[in-house]
């Protein structure tokens, strides 16, 4: 390896990056930036939720989902699918699967 000559190679700018570049630093303007936040008490809806039997239901959503390998969000739809099946169309949600991680 020839100490003169670099192991890399630097890239002409690319037009397309370059333009996002200066669009995302136009709309942002640090300078001009404002956060809001708001701290809310949920203490309420807690105590509703848990008069409802909430955590318990859910926890056998998640636990369906999980084995039927799907999202407790696309548990929830099939669940709603079934329940109203024969009143319309069929959900396209219906055969989709969540991936599993190997």
């Amino acid at each position: 390896m020839n100490p003169d000559v670099p192991s890399f190679e630097i890239e002409p700018r690319n037009k397309f990056f370059e333009a996002n570049r200066r669009i995302v630093e136009y709309e942002i303007r640090p300078g001009n930036t404002v956060t809001f936040s708001s701290l809310v008490d949920l203490t309420e809806v807690e105590a509703i939720r848990s008069a409802c039997g909430g955590d318990e239901l859910y926890a056998r959503l998640r636990l369906r989902a999980e084995a039927n390998g799907r999202s407790i969000g696309a548990e929830a739809v099939h669940l709603l699918d079934d329940g109203i099946e024969g009143s319309g169309p069929r959900s396209p949600m219906r055969g989709i699967r969540r991936r599993r991680r190997r």
